[in-house]
């Protein structure tokens, strides 16, 4: 799951790339307010993925583009979600 993290919003990139993006702002510099909406939004997503096989779960992971700038927020989104059961990997130049 591709989502954009910059220092005001996090974007959620529509699945496979299709689809409009979901723009998650930072209200007020709300970070655990957008933190949330996202993990709801991935859960969603991840509950139209259907039924895994029997014995095993879905997995999700969120491959995370960072913004210049936004190192931080990052790490705060990061924090968030510890324990949340997403995988948060930083995907290109941070």
């Amino acid at each position: 799951i591709r989502v954009e993290c910059y220092s005001d919003r996090f974007v959620l990139i529509g699945e496979g790339g299709r689809g409009a993006p979901t723009v998650i702002p930072f209200v007020d510099g709300d970070i655990n307010a957008a933190s949330l909406t996202l993990a709801t939004a991935v859960r969603d997503r991840a509950s139209a993925w259907g039924a895994a096989m029997q014995g095993a779960r879905w997995q999700p992971v969120l491959e995370v583009a960072v913004a210049p700038g936004a190192d931080y927020r990052y790490q705060q989104l990061t924090r968030l979600l510890d324990g949340s059961g997403l995988m948060i990997q930083a995907k290109g130049a941070r």
